[in-house]
């Protein structure tokens, strides 16, 4: 049947707002095709081989059958495909995605999105020389967020945030070690890493507007205001590093210079770092966390050897709030885990801790679960009108 319905149309109807432009280019190159976008003996090859999809197999399956026989989404699915298969994912994530509904063939899209991609990127992870039992996670990783997409909506299948997690494996910048997942990615223009020669001293050199005390940015929630704020900046040249440096989780307000007689540079912006992120009931503690890093940066240079890494391992989170002390103890895990990181504070709404710790979150903030002690204490703090930013911190691994 040939497609006549423009793609803005089915954009309105699928709510998604703004899109690529080249979706437009690549849309009007197919219109006239009739082939389905979902194949459904690859869905089926797929599960059979690796249980790809698990519980959620029969839906998937369904969903597949819906988005084919409905000529705008088969249309659209079709043409979101070409656009994710030639994009990077820095573009990919570009695609918009359809609010979870509870209506199958919408919830599951961008899930069909990824599926052409999916068995190319486990011969790209052969090819680097991950074993079986290494490339576990990347098998899991889709029944997983479905199961998370569907603690927080109510509704199972594949929201716009874990697109965004499936486009980064399917391209194999992620992997697991340590019970910690580690991308590859870039470090962020914000900081200026730099270390002592002498005593290992890390700190960072900020770019950024800041709070009149430097404990935060200007706009993070609470800290709106820019009454006596300062700008931060950083720069070098053959003899020194000039910056804002934030030392205990606050910025100076003052530049200073640090000779490079005695500073070296940890990592610039731009250059590739490892990036850890936090599974769920992961052991955060010191010592699991430093041989994680250490066994991350071993297997970097094993699968990856094109890449030119710094030696810090970036991390942009809400377990790296200092406050995280106070509220679960010196000797608690996230303590641990927060003095492992050179840390300084972002620009952050102070909603992130809610959605992991809670999980799903009510209208109503009286309705937060009470079950464990963060949980109790969390709530009372966001009830009294407070709130727990997420930092960004650096562990620089000899």
């Amino acid at each position: 049947m040939e497609e006549k319905t423009q793609l803005r149309e089915i954009a309105d109807r699928l709510g998604l707002g703004a899109y690529p432009e080249s979706l437009e280019e690549i849309f009007e190159s197919q219109k006239g095709s009739s082939e389905p976008a979902c194949d459904l003996a690859e869905i089926h090859r797929l599960q059979e081989k690796y249980d790809l999809f698990g519980e959620f197999y029969d839906m998937v399956k369904e969903s597949a059958k819906k988005i084919n026989a409905d000529p705008d989404l088969n249309a659209y699915t079709r043409a979101a495909i070409i656009y994710n298969k030639n994009s990077d994912r820095t573009n990919a994530i570009k695609l918009p995605s359809p609010q979870m509904t509870g209506r199958i063939e919408t919830d599951f899209l961008m899930l069909h999105i990824t599926i052409p991609m999916i068995e190319d990127s486990f011969r790209e992870l052969n090819r680097r020389g991950f074993t079986w039992e290494q490339q576990a996670d990347a098998r899991e990783v889709y029944k997983r967020s479905m199961r998370i997409v569907q603690t927080r909506t109510d509704y199972p299948g594949i929201n716009g945030g874990y697109f965004s997690w499936l486009a980064l494996y399917c391209r194999v910048g992620i992997f697991m070690t340590g019970g910690f997942w580690f991308e590859i990615k870039q470090l962020y223009a914000r900081a200026l890493w730099i270390r002592n020669c002498q005593t290992g001293q890390m700190i960072p050199l900020m770019q950024g507007r800041f709070y009149r005390d430097g404990t935060m940015m200007v706009g993070a929630k609470g800290f709106e205001d820019q009454t006596d704020s300062f700008m931060a900046e950083y720069s070098e040249d053959a003899e020194n590093f000039y910056g804002h440096a934030c030392v205990d989780n606050v910025v100076s307000r003052e530049s200073a210079s640090y000779p490079k007689t005695l500073w070296e540079s940890a990592g610039r912006p731009g250059e590739y770092c490892l990036s850890i992120h936090v599974p769920p009931k992961t052991d955060i503690s010191r010592e699991a966390t430093l041989r994680a890093c250490r066994e991350g940066m071993r297997l970097m240079g094993i699968h990856f050897p094109e890449y030119e890494m710094t030696k810090v391992v970036f991390c942009a989170s809400w377990l790296l709030n200092p406050r995280l002390k106070e509220i679960q103890g010196e000797q608690s895990r996230i303590a641990q885990f927060l003095d492992c990181f050179v840390k300084y504070p972002i620009q952050d709404a102070g909603q992130t801790i809610l959605s992991f710790v809670f999980g799903k979150i009510p209208e109503n903030l009286e309705d937060l679960q009470e079950d464990t002690s963060l949980r109790r204490k969390l709530k009372k703090l966001y009830l009294e009108g407070d709130c727990i930013h997420s930092y960004s911190g650096a562990l620089y691994v000899e």
